[in-house]
This record gives C-alpha cells, sequence and structure tokens, in this order.
C-alpha cells in the first residue's frame, strides 16, 4: 500500500443479524484502535447502522451514509458511485 492510502470497510450489513455483521462492527472498532500510521479508514455504513458505533469517532475513521442496500440487484454499478468521492485505494 502506498503512504496515505484511504481504505475502504464496506459495514453496510451492520444493523442486520448476521455474522459478517458482527465482524464488521469489530473490524471497525479495531482499525480505529491501530498505532498511527498513514492509511485513512472510511466506514460505509448502511442506514439500518443508525445507532450503532462504527469507530467514527477515531482520528484516522469516518464514516459515509450508503444508500445502496446490501445485496441490491444494482449494487454493482450503484455502489462504486458511492465510494468514488471517498477516494479509496482499496
Amino acid at each position: 500500500m502506498t503512504p496515505g492510502s484511504v481504505i475502504a470497510l464496506d459495514a453496510r450489513l451492520v444493523g442486520y443479524a448476521a455474522g459478517i455483521a458482527r465482524y464488521a462492527e469489530l473490524l471497525s472498532r479495531a482499525l480505529a484502535e491501530l498505532p498511527d500510521g498513514d492509511e485513512q479508514y472510511v466506514i460505509l455504513r448502511g442506514r439500518k447502522t443508525r445507532g450503532r458505533s462504527l469507530a467514527g469517532s477515531a482520528t484516522r475513521t469516518r464514516t459515509r451514509l450508503c444508500l445502496t442496500p446490501p445485496h441490491h440487484r444494482l449494487e454493482r454499478w450503484t455502489l462504486p458511485v458511492e465510494v468514488l468521492p471517498t477516494h479509496a485505494s482499496l
């Protein structure tokens, strides 16, 4: 990874009762606790994540609301458009 990389974590499933949702929630918290580095993290959250802690208060971590629901039939076209402004490289 290049210095100053922006890494996006798709946490749109948080708010659903699923193992992946729990994993994304724990991963977002762990990313916030990493020692300082050049990486920035963008946590993509869905509408159902309201009220859930996704480590958005960390200095290198920010959240972005995505309108595209997980597993939507148009997801492969609409999600990249939503992620584009974050300048995520991974």
